[in-house]
């Protein structure tokens, strides 16, 4: 990921990762870290839910494939502030939109009396 200036770096590959860091004419490395991608429990559906796409730009598909009566959907970030609350009535597909920074978002879902927690990552 040459040339990338964030403070934060989302690794979506496996690969060997180092940060190097450039101030006028000092640089200094930090030491490599090997990075494993494992496959995102977020597309494992829970309860017959499915959250997809994973990553995704921001918007996203909330599938309860059960007739919900009611849902209840809380977006967090990775800090644990809620991003986003999104109640539905007799909705089986939501689209809804991750407001906020590239990053890694938790999508809890209370839907027919249980809970489904899916971790997406933003890009």
């Amino acid at each position: 990921m040459i040339n990338e200036t964030n403070q934060t770096l989302i690794c979506t590959t496996d690969g060997n990762y180092a940060v190097e860091v450039v101030k006028g004419v000092c640089t200094d490395t930090s030491a490599i870290e090997q990075v494993s991608i494992i496959t995102s429990f977020s597309n494992i559906p829970k309860n017959g839910i499915k959250v997809y796409p994973n990553p995704t730009n921001g918007l996203i598909y909330v599938d309860i494939r059960e007739n919900p009566h009611e849902s209840k959907i809380v977006i967090t970030d990775s800090n644990g502030s809620i991003v986003k609350e999104v109640r539905s009535v007799n909705q089986r597909l939501l689209t809804i939109t991750i407001d906020g920074p590239s990053g890694i978002y938790f999508i809890t879902i209370i839907s027919n009396g249980q809970n489904s927690v899916f971790r997406i990552i933003k890009n």
